[in-house]
């Protein structure tokens, strides 16, 4: 995790061949009654760490949190950003990193909110910077289909893999939220 190491630490490792970074987006927001508003965020993080021990020659960016939430807000607690607010951060976090010298930046949300933007800015960032390498993981349908599928594979109740499975616990109902 870059925000853990110092500066010289960061040159090393891009010295040494580490020439990718993996920028996770993620969400201050609910997560019903039984989770914490940073439950995106410490997914995304961990999901992070992991594919950057796979890849072995990759670091893992600070968590851009908030994200996009603006159906969210009803429920106290939750942060949203402007949409322009949200595209700007992730375009000043890849400037920065192309500026360091890094050739690879994977992006990959853990907030459902954030995948349509998200296509949308890595297309835009790979024609901007035709010298960097973009990857970005699944698309908001993709994963929704790979829920469904583990959903059936392992026999759990439909749906009981989506937003914490806030929408099956019997003590989260919609009349609760106003």
């Amino acid at each position: 995790m870059l925000e853990h190491m110092d500066w010289a630490t960061i040159k090393e490792k891009i010295d040494s061949g580490v020439d990718t970074v993996i920028i996770c987006t993620a969400s201050v927001e609910q997560h019903g009654y039984h989770l914490p508003e940073l439950t995106d965020t410490l997914i995304g993080q961990a999901v992070a760490i992991r594919a950057a021990e796979k890849l072995g020659d990759a670091v893992v960016a600070p968590v851009i949190r908030p994200g996009l939430s603006n159906h969210h807000m009803p429920m106290a607690g939750s942060l949203t950003l402007r949409p322009e607010v949200y595209r700007g951060i992730l375009e000043d976090y890849v400037t920065s990193y192309k500026k360091h010298g890094f050739k690879k930046i994977i992006i990959f949300s853990s907030h459902g909110g954030n995948f349509n933007e998200n296509e949308k800015i890595v297309k835009s960032l790979q024609e901007l910077n035709p010298d960097i390498h973009f990857s970005s993981a699944l698309t908001l349908r993709q994963l929704l289909d790979l829920m469904a599928q583990f959903e059936k594979k392992y026999e759990l109740v439909e749906g009981s893999t989506g937003h914490g499975e806030q929408w099956k616990r019997p003590s989260c109902s919609i009349s609760r939220l106003n």
